[in-house]
């Protein structure tokens, strides 16, 4: 190479690392990149580059092949490397006279027949079509090469193999208030409006690409639901079936108390479910059966929070205070599960409602759980309401853009520290349930303001 060529070569290789080394770390050039400067330019920019260092004539034998990906990367060759000069072995042309055939492996290579000069050169004609059949295997190799080579390259661009993500298991409780006056009506509610179905194609739809399980804990002992609750891969219901049956029978009987045997309590499920999460799993969140995803990344969002160092981070209950105190309520929680054991705090054991005096913040479920965080000196992340568009201080909210929340889906409209119209208010739950089930996307947009308000309410 002339040196006018070789500082040529110098440039443009230097100039085509400069474009490329802020997200490259590895570097494939031909002979024509092989210099000293080269090399040291390569070693300054801390790229591994694989340069070619020369050319072999059609008269040499194939170096020894790689044993290892390794030795195909390799920035040099050492001496030992170096071809060396191999005896052609003798053909017997004999055998075949009118179309000589050369076999190199399990590829035979059949000559000209009618080259007439082929008695007189059949040695150079041997040499020269062995060597092609030499170089045919060499660029099949060469090209398995650059396939693994790229592969590698892309690696390394891409820094450390990004990491799976977590494994999260989804807890929901799934039920209405079945005790007390309105009981009967809100059952045939929860038969008509099954918030459940909901739920779960919500977190199906927004929830791709993440590796998780849900677990619903029945109290509704419906047939339909559990209909419904089988539909979806990922959802495993507890109790059993049985343990249903005996419940319809149950709650059959006259009486306030024959069916709650076989229920629990919200607070009490959750606990029940905590305990049963599998040890493969890393994060736990909790959803109400009228609470779900609204948008893609929800997950992204709750553990991302978490990651950063938070012991909490999800829907922040604060329309009720100061009735209420503020928390991460569990209509949208995450929280690491190991954290979680470790707390050693229940879901809302003995809960009780004792104004702006509480000192034990259990006043709801999953109350408890952020205070004794905050005591423990840890962070929470809380997801605020949202909403651009608002008809209600809770019913219909919407958290830090990710999870939709009814508030009223299963339970009488009646708020703690709040005077409100409990008939207002059950028209405005009932007017949101509908439109969340005639096209859960355009009430979200509705309330997110980016579609017109076409559902007879007033806003706030």
């Amino acid at each position: 190479m002339s040196y006018e060529r070789m500082v040529k070569a110098e440039r443009q290789l230097e100039a085509e690392i400069a474009a490329i080394r802020a997200n490259t770390r590895a570097l494939l050039a031909d002979a024509g990149y092989f210099s000293e400067e080269d090399v040291r330019i390569t070693s300054e920019h801390g790229l591994d580059a694989p340069i070619a260092t020369g050319r072999f004539k059609h008269s040499e034998p194939p170096p020894p092949h790689p044993t290892a990906f390794e030795q195909s990367i390799s920035s040099t060759r050492s001496s030992a490397h170096r071809p060396k000069t191999v005896e052609v072995p003798t053909q017997d042309w004999s055998t075949t006279p009118t179309e000589p055939v050369v076999s190199c492996g399990r590829i035979r290579v059949h000559l000209n027949p009618y080259d007439d000069s082929r008695e007189e050169s059949k040695s150079h004609a041997y040499a020269a079509w062995g060597w092609w059949v030499h170089d045919l295997k060499l660029t099949l190799r060469d090209a398995v090469s650059h396939l693994r080579l790229k592969t590698r390259a892309a690696v390394i661009t891409s820094g450390v193999t990004k990491p799976p993500r977590p494994r999260v298991a989804i807890l929901v409780v799934n039920g209405f208030r079945r005790r007390g006056r309105g009981g009967p009506q809100r059952a045939v509610e929860a038969l008509e409006y099954p918030w459940i179905g909901l739920c779960l194609r919500q977190i199906a739809r927004h929830s791709q690409g993440w590796d998780y399980e849900v677990f619903v804990f029945d109290n509704s002992h419906f047939k339909s639901h559990r209909g419904l609750m089988g539909e979806f891969e990922r959802v495993q219901v507890l109790p059993s079936s049985w343990v249903a049956v005996l419940g319809r029978i149950a709650n059959r009987i006259p009486g306030p108390y024959c069916g709650r045997l076989l229920e629990r309590r919200h607070q009490s499920a959750l606990d029940y479910l905590a305990r049963k999460v599998p040890s493969d799993f890393d994060y736990i969140v909790t959803l109400d059966n009228d609470s779900f995803p609204v948008r893609d990344d929800w997950l992204d969002v709750l553990v991302s929070e978490c990651e950063r160092g938070a012991a909490l981070a999800g829907v922040y209950r604060d329309e009720l205070a100061p009735a209420v105190h503020p928390f991460v309520h569990v209509s949208g929680l995450c929280v690491h599960k190991d954290d979680l054991r470790a707390l050693n705090v229940s879901f809302g054991r003995n809960l009780k409602y004792t104004g702006e005096r509480d000192v034990e913040h259990n006043q709801d479920v999953g109350q408890k759980i952020t205070y004794e965080f905050i005591r423990l000196g840890r962070t929470i992340a809380p997801l605020e309401r949202s909403n651009k568009v608002n008809y209600h201080f809770v019913v219909g909210g919407i958290y830090g853009d990710v999870i939709y929340h009814h508030g009223a889906g299963g339970r009488p409209t009646r708020f703690r520290g709040k005077a409100s119209d409990v008939d207002t208010d059950k028209g405005i739950s009932s007017t949101l349930r509908d439109a969340a089930f005639q096209d859960v996307d355009h009430l979200v947009a509705v309330l997110r303001g980016q579609a017109e308000n076409d559902l007879g309410l007033t806003p706030l």
